[in-house]
């Protein structure tokens, strides 16, 4: 994913980030109930890309630990 991205001080929307991740709005606005920290700018909510690789990262941890 970090190819992708140039720099990791990057807020995205959430369309942002489900277009990144190929997933849908619906799935990031879960996620942000699991746990993914956003930003409010008003009524605008950004993701800070680090947060979003920290999540995604505990996310795949949490599986495998599930799984062995």
């Amino acid at each position: 994913m970090s190819e992708k991205l140039s720099s990791a001080s990057i807020y995205l929307t959430i369309r942002e980030t489900a277009d990144l991740l190929q997933v849908s709005e619906r799935t990031i606005h879960r996620w942000t109930k699991a746990g993914l920290r956003v930003v409010k700018i008003g009524q605008i909510t950004r993701i800070y890309y680090q947060d979003l690789e920290n999540f995604l990262n505990s996310q795949k941890e949490n599986s495998q630990q599930n799984q062995g």
